[in-house]
């Protein structure tokens, strides 16, 4: 039944997701290790193909666009001597594992596992220091969330570590050897204790390891939350993934699992239309921003304003400023019809007239050139 199912399966060669090809289309093995082999070469083609490259990319840019203002991003590069291997000891059906995206089977850092390695930090480098950081204490349970009913207002932490996603066009998948000299050794327990000696034999453990830029990603649980905790996780995570002996996943004391901090970017507010508008013209040029109608709410039925004329908008409306303020106002053409000759910093007095449309209308009081 196996052969009939695997028979009118297309061929991993043709995938476009390492983690479905990884888990799925491992042939029959033998001693030779040709079935592992293979499959991890349909990993490392599916992860460069251009459809799974332009899947990702469109992913990351919503993931991106979708962060809350306020969160900082957190840009790394590549260590050039180190490998990340993250997930080696995960469930999966060869000895080695790999984490990758359910989705779009791309290598990532779970935001778990950050904030377990910026939790480690902050227990043994900053806590030494100072006790309030160490587990338990009430700075580690702000940042990190406690079990403790002492901090119930923050079990969770007031921090979120998002999943770290790698940036599209910078992942580089590839197979690593292990080489462990004494396999019965290390494996051995209490109860049974094995020997090492220099009779045993190295058994190579081949696995896929990967290097890639990152974006990862730290906001507040709370909009109340003062920004320096955001600055504390960001100081602990810099630390974390750029430290020698420190790193994340498997190998740090070899001196992998680490990356080489970039940048920090602040989630903005979006621009408002106009303001967009205007930060997309050339260098010299303006755009005026929309013109708004008058707000009948903003002022009374019969109330007198006096105004000094702007300037002239391109749909031959006026802007003009009400005097003792700096709020600017629309008047329309049908309002300045009295006015012969207006011209910029010519001082008029209006009252406003009952209108039953959008906008107010005027009465000219008094017109001085």
């Amino acid at each position: 039944m196996t052969e009939a199912r695997r028979s009118v399966l297309p061929e991993p060669s043709d995938g476009h997701h390492p983690g479905l090809i990884l888990d799925r289309y491992l042939e029959n093995t033998d001693d030779s290790g040709r079935s592992k082999a293979t499959l991890y070469a349909h990993a490392i083609d599916a992860i460069k193909s251009d459809d799974l490259r332009k899947l990702y990319k469109a992913a990351w840019e919503r993931i991106k666009a979708a962060m809350v203002p306020g969160t900082l991003l957190l840009h790394f590069k590549y260590d050039s001597a180190s490998k990340l291997i993250v997930g080696l000891g995960g469930q999966n059906v060869l000895e080695a594992g790999l984490a990758l995206h359910r989705t779009y089977g791309v290598p990532w850092l779970l935001g778990s596992a950050l904030k377990g390695l910026a939790a480690h930090v902050a227990h043994q480098i900053w806590g030494g220091n100072d006790e309030a950081w160490r587990v338990g204490g009430e700075k580690h349970a702000v940042l990190f969330g406690s079990s403790s009913s002492e901090h119930a207002e923050s079990a969770g932490g007031l921090v979120e570590f998002h999943d770290g996603l790698p940036k599209p066009g910078s992942i580089h998948l590839f197979e690593d050897v292990l080489t462990p000299h004494h396999s019965a050794w290390n494996t051995s327990t209490d109860e049974k204790i094995v020997r090492a000696t220099d009779f045993d034999s190295p058994v190579p453990v081949s696995f896929l390891a990967f290097q890639a830029q990152f974006m990862l990603a730290v906001s507040k649980r709370d909009p109340r939350l003062p920004d320096i905790w955001l600055k504390h996780a960001e100081q602990l995570l810099k630390f974390g993934l750029t430290t020698p002996g420190w790193g994340i996943g498997a190998k740090t004391n070899a001196g992998d699992g680490l990356l080489a901090f970039d940048k920090t970017e602040v989630v903005e507010l979006p621009q408002a239309p106009a303001a967009a508008a205007i930060a997309s013209q050339p260098e010299g040029k303006t755009v005026e921003p929309p013109e708004a109608n008058l707000n009948p709410k903003q002022f009374r039925e019969g109330q007198s304003i006096s105004v000094t004329l702007k300037a002239k908008t391109s749909s031959g409306n006026w802007r003009a400023v009400v005097e003792g303020s700096t709020q600017e106002i629309v008047i329309r053409q049908l309002d300045m019809q009295k006015i012969k000759n207006p011209k910029e910093g010519q001082l008029l007095k209006f009252r406003f007239l009952k209108s039953p449309d959008n906008w107010t209308k005027l009465e000219l009081l008094y017109l001085k050139s």
